[in-house]
């Protein structure tokens, strides 16, 4: 949606994207609003944290306050812990030759002033972490991007694609090579096999198709042939030739390449060499 307000359906930069997401995240309710706690009585609070400032204009007090509300809420389950993270950015008092995985909080909750009508026994004794990153570069970078697939549209899958694309180029290690488009058939070919409901072979085929864009790893990408033997002929159609790449032992991406641009065309099973038209 954000994308779309912004008006870049069609060609976006790793900065817009940056900044939809940023001012995305400063526009979200905050932990009271999302939890519907009003207040806490608490005390041994602990936090652990290697950032400084993880709020923009907070004093320490309430900063804690918040991050023990956020594990309040994960440890009664009422926010889901694998979708949070804490940006901030790193003190200077840290060891950056050795950065702790999360930030901690510890606490024990005397009362709570909330909209949940459970009856709760206190104390409530909390001990949550959080995987936390200096920038939202980083939220990017670490997204579990099976969670973005609520339906699997073409415009859905598209994004997917970008997504993915974005956290690779991100490592500075790879830059796309080629233009690229998905064919009319693509989505299809993912649903009928289920891809969507299996976060590792997901994961997998998003890579095939940022490798074929990156042009990363191209002993895995084989000419996709009429017949069975090494020299038969290569299937071409409309000045654009048909390539098959690896997901896995199991699954297969077929493609086009016509010039400087793939049209990602289906995903197989392994013993499927057939592959739709282009356009």
């Amino acid at each position: 949606d954000g994308i779309t307000r912004a008006n870049l359906t069609e060609f976006y930069q790793a900065g817009d994207i940056v900044k939809i997401i940023d001012s995305i995240l400063r526009g979200v309710d905050v932990v009271e609003d999302i939890l519907g706690i009003s207040d806490i009585l608490a005390d041994e609070i602990l936090i652990q944290s290697p950032l400084l400032n993880i709020g923009v204009g907070q004093n320490i007090e309430l900063q804690n306050y918040q991050l023990v509300k956020l594990a309040l809420g994960t440890s009664l389950n009422r926010y889901p812990k694998n979708h949070t993270w804490i940006i901030g950015k790193l003190s200077n008092s840290i060891d950056v030759t050795y950065v702790p995985d999360l930030v901690k909080v510890s606490a024990i909750i005397h009362d709570i002033e909330w909209v949940d009508p459970r009856e709760i026994s206190f104390p409530v004794i909390i001990k949550e972490g959080f995987p936390f990153r200096e920038e939202v570069e980083q939220v990017i970078h670490g997204m579990d991007l099976h969670f973005l697939n609520v339906d699997l549209t073409h415009q859905c899958m598209t994004d997917l694609i970008s997504f993915a694309l974005l956290q690779d180029q991100y490592t500075g290690t790879y830059q796309s090579k080629i233009d690229w488009s998905i064919g009319p058939e693509f989505n299809n070919s993912v649903l009928e096999l289920h891809l969507h409901k299996n976060p590792t072979v997901l994961k997998s085929l998003l890579q095939a198709c940022v490798s074929v864009i990156c042009e990363i790893s191209m002993e895995k990408t084989h000419a996709l042939r009429k017949g069975a033997g090494p020299n038969a002929e290569q299937i071409k159609r409309d000045r654009a030739s048909a390539w098959r790449r690896d997901v896995d032992y199991e699954f297969h991406l077929h493609y086009w390449s016509r010039g400087n641009k793939c049209i990602f065309a289906s995903c197989v099973t392994h013993n499927n060499f057939s592959i739709p038209d282009p356009d």
